[in-house]
């Protein structure tokens, strides 16, 4: 079918957009692949919404004989950019309306010189968050992490999101853009909506089985651990020394000649773990500081047996596009931290 889409509101306001390029404008017809509800209906754009070098986005109206109808349309500066995100939508039809915006379809026309021009058409849901994700608010952190492990369950990852991938109607999210996504088989059984602030490292084991959403998740500060410094460095509190004159007093600086990096920062938790349980058990300090020696190669011989289970666990989880190589540096995302 063919759909009339007026740009006549745009013009009076902006001569340099990438829909003047179409042929007819400012009244373009155009084809279209997906007939309802469209079907012996007109769109006409109001304003534009945003543009960047990959694409421009048009508010819009859908006019016919059901009503009006708020409407989005974005074209792409790339045909094949269109059609991929269009039929992104399409493999995720069963979010369509909670999870991403309605996809109404992929239309096609031409440009004044005769090259191919494509855009798809969503529904108009909400704003793009005024903050940045790690400003939100909770309960909006655990509603967007949930969205993405649905898109995720649904085969999909997206490449990247921001504040301006999460729509909000103040009631419910949206997420939106999947120009640059790729195939993602997850792994992740943690459930982010019901997800405690204030967690064990132990616990964020089922996180873990999804990378990306992990990564995510730690960037905009959904966790919080309760922490003990140690010469600079932040650890969980649980099975580790804190007071200061303890951690002072059973410095390993032998660890520091040898080791730096992510190699020293696991390895002083393994050295402090290993101190903690032997203060636990009933011995001072006094008798600890004389067996230095020996609780420096326990936790060198553990650090070393564990590094080498956490490359081959974060293998079979990361799968085959990442080289062991890559990974011998590897040490979870830092966590937000709690004093």
């Amino acid at each position: 079918m063919f759909l009339d889409i007026m740009f006549r509101l745009v013009e009076a306001e902006d001569q340099d957009h990438r829909a003047c390029m179409v042929s007819g404008y400012p009244d373009i017809s155009v084809s279209l692949d997906h007939p309802e509800p469209l079907q012996d209906a007109s769109i006409r754009v109001t304003h534009i919404l945003s543009e960047t070098k990959e694409s421009t986005i048009y508010a819009g109206q859908l006019v016919g004989e059901k009503g009006n109808e708020d409407m989005v349309l974005k074209i792409h500066a790339k045909t094949e950019q269109a059609e991929a995100e269009a039929q992104h939508y399409k493999e995720m039809k069963g979010l369509q309306g909670s999870v991403i915006p309605r996809f109404y379809g992929l239309f096609q026309g031409k440009t004044l010189f005769g090259d191919h021009v494509a855009g798809i058409i969503l529904e108009r849901f909400g704003e793009p968050v005024d903050k940045s994700l790690d400003d939100l608010d909770r309960k909006t952190k655990a509603r967007i992490l949930d969205c993405m492990d649905k898109i995720h369950k649904a085969g999909l990852a997206p490449d990247d999101i921001g504040p301006e991938n999460v729509l909000s109607d103040g009631k419910d999210i949206r997420i939106n853009d999947f120009t640059n996504t790729y195939p993602h088989e997850c792994r992740s059984t943690y459930d982010y909506l019901n997800a405690p602030e204030i967690v064990k490292q132990e616990e964020l084991r089922p996180a873990l089985m999804c990378w990306e959403l992990y990564a995510l998740a730690s960037e905009i500060g959904f966790w919080t651990i309760p922490k003990v410094v140690i010469n600079g460095f932040a650890y969980p509190t649980e099975g580790m020394p804190t007071d200061p004159e303890v951690i002072q007093k059973l410095n390993p600086e032998h660890f520091f000649a040898v080791y730096n990096g992510n190699q020293l920062v696991t390895l002083l938790e393994t050295y402090y773990r290993i101190v903690y349980k032997e203060l636990e058990s009933g011995r001072s300090v006094e008798e600890l500081r004389e067996d230095m020696e020996q609780l420096m190669k326990r936790a060198e011989d553990q650090w070393t047996v564990r590094r080498r289970a956490s490359e081959s666990e974060f293998r079979e989880i990361h799968d085959s596009r990442l080289l062991v190589e890559d990974m011998r540096e590897y040490s979870p995302l830092p966590l937000r931290f709690q004093s």
